[in-house]
């Protein structure tokens, strides 16, 4: 008995997940998805999501799956959403069942219950049933289990959800069988048998043919006891083999996304490292056109200390070009620690402080002297010119004081010859 039970502890769930957890997808990346959705919604939208991180999580860690089925119970609460509220209380339950806290797990299944028939939510109520049904059973509470069970074949035969049907029948068989009642629980597992048989549900038929191999061995009948062990195997190698392809095929799937990944981030990489030469390439032809207009400014009327200016602003941005360039290297050599950041900073701010000393220096002997000296030159012509004007207005002045002198020579000889 205890073999059998054991047995059927292990494919319980496996029940569990094909009747009663809506599962769309057990993989990372619809945790991803509703994840970046968590952030989005709000209300009942918000209540969904965390309704469906609960599912997807009860194959995966079952402490995230109680966590935000709690979270969706809390806000549905809040907002008064019944529906949400009642998925919400039977994640919990699911969780705890998964967490072998059973007590736990039938509060919450029955208050999903609850609220499922007061919303009149046929299919909802029989999942809350054929829960409550495992979870007595896993209690081994086995009366209460196989009263459950009854309730919930009735509702997936109303249903007319024949696979939801097999299970419950099958969880009869098994707690029956727990209960050494062979008589009833073979009734129930050939019941179940048949049904999975017309439907082609060969997880039914596999756990319904390891139950009647079980009675059967204990009633000491173990030809047919045989048969159906032999038929329990084949079914279970099917399901081996079709669980096997099933995953080769997602492994397929899986290293085709993750290489369709690789590619596409491979490409995004590639754009930017062109963006980022280019946008150095253009950088590095402004600062040759600054340095290259520097030696021309001796060449046009700019005054020195604009010259000057332009000197130090082009090698600040040589400073910042530079410090941008080795900044990467910089943090990967000090770890990206503020202190050591700061002292490589200062560092680096000193030698090139030297270093900019000298090529302004030099810079200034070769264009601020030519433009100075071209300051003086302009100079020294205006004060030729303005002697050259003054010069020229002095003699314009001599020859009109002379043209007045002849003049007055003329007049007065005139009235000289005019008395004599």
């Amino acid at each position: 008995m205890t073999s059998m039970t054991n047995h059927m502890k292990k494919y319980f769930f496996l029940f569990l997940c094909l009747w009663t957890i809506p599962l769309l997808g057990q993989n990372q990346a619809r945790i991803d998805s509703l994840m970046t959705q968590l952030n989005q919604v709000e209300g009942k939208d918000l209540v969904d999501v965390q309704n469906a991180l609960s599912e997807e999580y009860q194959a995966l860690k079952y402490k995230e799956a109680l966590r935000f089925g709690k979270e969706a119970l809390s806000l549905a609460k809040k907002i008064k959403y019944q529906e949400g509220m009642g998925l919400a209380y039977r994640n919990v339950g699911i969780a705890y069942i998964l967490l072998d806290q059973h007590i736990d797990a039938l509060k919450y299944l029955f208050q999903a219950l609850g609220i499922e028939e007061k919303l009149g939510n046929e299919y909802n109520r029989a999942l809350c049933l054929d829960l409550i049904g495992q979870a007595y059973k896993k209690r081994d509470i086995y009366d209460q289990a196989i009263k459950y069970y009854v309730r919930a074949v009735e509702a997936f035969e109303k249903l007319e959800l024949k696979e939801g049907t097999v299970n419950a029948l099958n969880g009869i068989a098994d707690a029956y069988f727990s209960l050494a009642e062979y008589n009833s629980s073979v009734d129930y597992a050939y019941k179940s048998i048949a049904i999975a048989t017309e439907i082609k549900y060969e997880k039914g038929i596999k756990d319904a043919s390891f139950i009647i191999s079980e009675v059967y061995s204990r009633v000491g009948n173990y030809r047919r006891a045989y048969q159906y062990h032999q038929l329990y195997t084949e079914k279970k190698d099917s399901l081996t083999r079709h669980e096997q392809i099933e995953q080769v095929e997602k492994m397929e799937a899986d290293f085709a996304r993750e290489r369709q990944a690789m590619q596409e981030a491979a490409l995004e990489k590639e754009a930017r490292i062109r963006q980022v030469n280019l946008q150095y390439l253009l950088i590095l032809v402004i600062f040759i056109a600054l340095f290259i207009s520097i030696f021309f400014f001796g060449r046009f009327s700019l005054s020195s200390q604009f010259v000057k200016s332009f000197i130090f602003v082009s090698l600040f941005l040589v400073a910042q070009f530079i410090l941008l360039l080795i900044r990467p290297t910089i943090e990967n050599a000090t770890g990206g620690m503020p202190l050591f950041m700061l002292l490589s900073n200062a560092a680096f701010a000193l030698i090139f402080l030297l270093v900019s000393r000298r090529i302004e220096g030099r810079l200034k002997k070769r264009v601020v002297v030519k433009v100075m000296e071209r300051e003086k030159a302009m100079m020294k012509q205006k004060l030729e010119n303005t002697e050259t004007e003054r010069d020229k207005d002095t003699e314009e002045m001599a020859q009109k004081q002379r043209e007045a002198s002849q003049g007055n020579s003329s007049k007065v000889d005139k009235l000289i010859n005019l008395f004599f």
